[in-house]
């Protein structure tokens, strides 16, 4: 099998769990998994804040496995560094500062592009981010994949995946206008949420109605909410990434992250 990544956190505030798994088209032909995905609780004055982001490359582009992790681990730093700022926390986070940590990772990629004696366009991938505090949360998005949150007690999307004009196209962090693609939302305080990269949208989502399939995101936060360990579903959530279920609906690439805040007694339903 391909190239696989994954992350289980469960000391703090937050329990995450994520995993990305090769297609079988990709396998098929040796090449790596082109996805990626960064989770981590990082602690500030203002409590801890989870910053989640998850990309996808291009699959046209020859190193896009390299752009989608250089991509989230850039955004991820400057969201990070915005809320370690001595100077303070933003006491709300903008559109503006989410515009400038998307600028930041495309530079990032540019930089590593050159170092690897190639162009932007062989680094393409989408990007997806979550920054949630105790009492708010933003989102920003450039392509398809999808976040979605528990609101009440179903599960909705933040925003929808941005599939381009035609079949199989999508706007592209690397792309010349991406910053006018970028697509942003805020809500307030999320107990649960998912980022997914395309490769799982016509399992997770309604694609027609542009709403979530309840009974695919339903059991995974049970189950994870309920898990008494969750590093011991970090290997089943790899299996069911690579089964002939999932398999037999998507030969992409698929990543896959989850993220509940642990609730005091007060907060539970």
């Amino acid at each position: 099998m391909g190239e696989r990544t994954g992350l289980v956190l469960a000391d703090r505030e937050w329990i995450v769990l994520a995993a990305s798994e090769v297609g079988t088209s990709h396998d098929a032909v040796k090449t790596p998994c082109q996805d990626f995905s960064l989770a981590l609780e990082v602690t500030t004055s203002a409590g801890p804040v989870l910053i989640a982001a998850c990309s996808d490359g291009a699959g046209s582009a020859a190193r896009s496995e390299e752009g989608s992790r250089v991509a989230c681990a850039a955004v991820h730093l400057a969201a990070r560094k915005a809320f370690e700022d001595p100077a303070g926390v933003p006491s709300a986070v903008t559109k503006e500062h989410v515009q400038a940590w998307f600028a930041y990772a495309r530079g990032e990629i540019e930089r590593r592009a050159a170092e690897l004696n190639a162009t932007i366009r062989d680094l393409a991938c989408t990007l997806l981010l979550a920054v949630v505090t105790r009492e708010t949360s933003v989102f920003g998005q450039i392509g398809d994949g999808c976040i979605v949150v528990r609101e009440g007690e179903e599960y909705a999307p933040v925003l929808w995946p941005d599939n381009g004009e035609y079949a199989n196209t999508t706007t592209f962090l690397t792309d010349p206008r991406a910053g006018e693609a970028l697509m942003f939302a805020s809500r307030g305080k999320v107990n649960e949420l998912a980022l997914m990269t395309d490769g799982l949208q016509r399992l997770a989502l309604r694609m027609a109605k542009r709403a979530v399939q309840q009974n695919f995101f339903a059991p995974l936060f049970q189950e994870l909410r309920g898990v008494e360990q969750p590093d011991d579903l970090y290997a089943p959530l790899l299996h069911w990434l690579r089964s002939p279920t999932v398999n037999a609906r998507t030969d992409d690439d698929k990543t896959l992250v989850l993220a509940i805040r642990r609730l005091h007694a007060a907060e539970v339903h």
